[in-house]
């Protein structure tokens, strides 16, 4: 394979950009093989962009509003296209192997037609100037923090496919919280678009929790450094009675759960 290199220039604003980028644990949630507001995948038009921060996959549609959400500007692209396999051993060789190069799962009954190449690229992301920056992978004059992230991105495995596994031998119990949850008449809809979602004491459109039972959207807490949120959320639950409890974060709703806080 090729290894690609780059300029002390290029290399400057990607060390600008390395703030708050992360590298993933065994037990972090890592979301990348599917956009999380779409059906987008590698094999996708504008394949998928995936945040190293977050650890969730966007397609080409939502990057730009993951990126307003976050404030993250560096992602991991990966875009994908299928190979036939020429000769029968090959498809045969590829039946057989449970976790080819590449880390796409494969089927052990029959094998497939094609294998997935990939091409990988770093793609920084610059909004105040409208531009984006890509650097084609691999490329080992990246900073090694950088290095890491994106390495431990590839080898972890997909957090819905765990789930998948584990469902069927998981004890669900209901939160003591959640059992009885109290809700209200609904009195209002909220839209499916996160570009519409806003707090409804202060309007930002950041870091946005919705109140499961009264359908209050209010911000976060706010952290020690000033970010975060202005505490919208926490005070509606107090402003009343302290009896409707849990809330789900805004953006973060999937066929396999949400961060949901009590």
């Amino acid at each position: 394979f090729i290894i690609n290199m780059v300029d002390e220039a290029t290399l400057q604003v990607v060390r600008g950009a390395l703030r708050g980028v992360k590298v993933a644990a065994p037990h972090d949630r890592v979301l990348k093989n599917e956009c999380c507001f779409s059906f987008d995948t590698a094999e996708s038009p504008g394949g998928i962009y995936i945040n190293l921060r977050t650890f969730q996959a966007f397609g080409e549609d939502f990057l730009a509003l993951d990126q307003q959400r976050t404030k993250n500007t560096l992602y991991l692209h990966e875009k994908a296209h299928r190979v036939p396999l020429e000769e029968e051993g090959d498809a045969e060789k590829e039946a057989v192997k449970i976790r080819p190069e590449g880390g796409m799962q494969v089927s052990l009954g029959g094998g497939p037609k094609y294998r997935l190449e990939k091409k990988k690229e770093l793609v920084v992301m610059d909004p105040s100037a409208g531009s984006t920056l890509r650097v084609p992978l691999p490329c080992p004059d990246l900073p090694e923090l950088l290095l890491q992230a994106i390495a431990s991105l590839e080898a972890h495995e997909d957090s819905s496919t765990k789930d998948h596994v584990t469902e069927w031998a998981e004890e669900l119990r209901p939160s003591r919280y959640a059992e009885n949850l109290p809700q209200l008449e609904a009195s209002r809809k909220i839209s499916p678009n996160p570009k519409d979602w806003r707090c409804d004491e202060s309007g930002v459109t950041e870091n946005l929790w919705l109140n499961l039972s009264t359908g209050f959207i209010g911000s976060g807490r706010q952290n020690f450094d000033g970010s975060g949120g202005n505490g919208a959320a926490l005070r509606h639950y107090e402003a009343t009675g302290r009896k409707y409890p849990l809330v789900v974060k805004l953006g973060t709703l999937s066929p396999h759960g949400g961060d949901v806080y009590s």
